[in-house]
């Protein structure tokens, strides 16, 4: 017999693990670039190429036509009909100057009315006025305001008129020529006249004298203000142990060296009353102070010897001690 199957409840089949999602983000995005195959690259169009370019070449001939137009030159000061620049200079404008116009400055400094003021050199400018005028000591250069320019001169000041082989060098305080006179120019009766040798090269708008008679001028000028000594035209350097000064045209001082200038130009100016006083105002001659020691009382004094006593070729004078007088204009030394 034979035996019959169970008969069962059938087995079931095991589950199914669900499929496994694909990762968001980069790797899915990489996943699906590497199914879908190479991609075609897109191609630009000729006409798009061209209008670019074009665009291109506008935007630098703007910008090509406007620094052009920015930076183009103005008309000259006195006008030519040109055209200004877009951004032009309206106006210049110069203070201090005495002995040059206004438009010489203006001219020299290479700005004209119009120009661009992007083009200017202010710098530039100002070594130019320095360099064509010896007068102009200083120069500023400003721009007041966005289209303006402002020169300011500042002039040395002149101290001496120095005498030289054809004529006369006016000297500054600067130290340099500053123009040029005729030997019987009538302008000299303005100036201090100076007898020194001239430095090497002396001239307008250069050094006229050594560094050591520059010093010891400026000595001399210091103490005759000081000394409120006046009158004096002419002062003679030639020789540094024997620096001389004359005193109206009718008396020579001589100073001897450089040493006690102030003290013996003090003394020279009490010398000087007295002998005055005793003699008149049209008194000639010569006063010695070259021997005058500021540290020997024996020595404090000065010697006047009159014209007449110089003419006759004698050299015997008369000590005088402005603090005290006798009969006659002799006076003794200080005790």
């Amino acid at each position: 017999m034979k035996k019959q199957k169970k008969q069962g409840v059938p087995s079931k089949a095991p589950p199914k693990k669900p499929e496994a999602r694909p990762k968001a983000g980069a790797a899915a995005y990489a996943a699906s670039a590497a199914g879908s195959g190479p991609r075609k690259k897109r191609r630009l169009k000729p006409a798009r190429v061209a209008v670019f370019v074009l665009i291109l070449l506008l935007l630098a001939a703007g910008v090509v036509a406007a620094v052009v137009l920015l930076l183009r030159p103005g008309r000259p000061a006195s006008g030519s009909g040109e055209h200004s620049a877009v951004f032009g200079l309206k106006s210049i404008a110069v203070e201090g100057s005495t002995h040059y116009t206004d438009e010489e400055i203006i001219e020299a400094s290479g700005f004209s009315v119009g120009q661009s003021i992007f083009s200017l050199k202010k710098k530039q400018a100002a070594e130019n006025i320095l360099r064509a005028f010896p007068y102009v000591e200083r120069v500023t250069v400003e721009s007041p305001s966005f289209t303006s320019i402002k020169i300011t001169i500042v002039e040395a000041e002149p101290v001496a008129a120095v005498q030289a082989s054809d004529g006369w060098i006016i000297l500054g305080e600067n130290g340099k020529g500053l123009e040029k006179l005729p030997e019987d120019s009538s302008r000299l009766a303005d100036y201090l006249l100076l007898r020194c040798t001239l430095a090497d090269g002396a001239g307008v708008g250069s050094t006229l004298l050594s560094d050591q008679d520059m010093q010891t001028l400026q000595s001399l000028l210091n103490a005759i203000s000081s000394q409120e000594v006046t009158d004096i035209r002419e002062i003679d350097l030639r020789d540094a142990i024997d620096i001389r000064l004359l005193w109206k045209d009718q008396i020579t001082v001589l100073l001897g060296s450089d040493i006690n200038l102030e003290h013996k130009l003090a003394m020279f100016a009490s010398t000087l009353k007295l002998i005055l006083q005793e003699n008149g105002e049209d008194a000639q001659g010569q006063i010695d102070l070259s021997s005058y020691s500021n540290s020997d009382p024996n020595k404090q004094q000065a010697v006047y010897t009159p014209q007449e006593v110089l003419t006759a070729g004698s050299t015997t004078g008369t000590a005088a001690d402005p603090t005290q007088a006798s009969d006659g204009g002799t006076t003794e030394p200080a005790a």
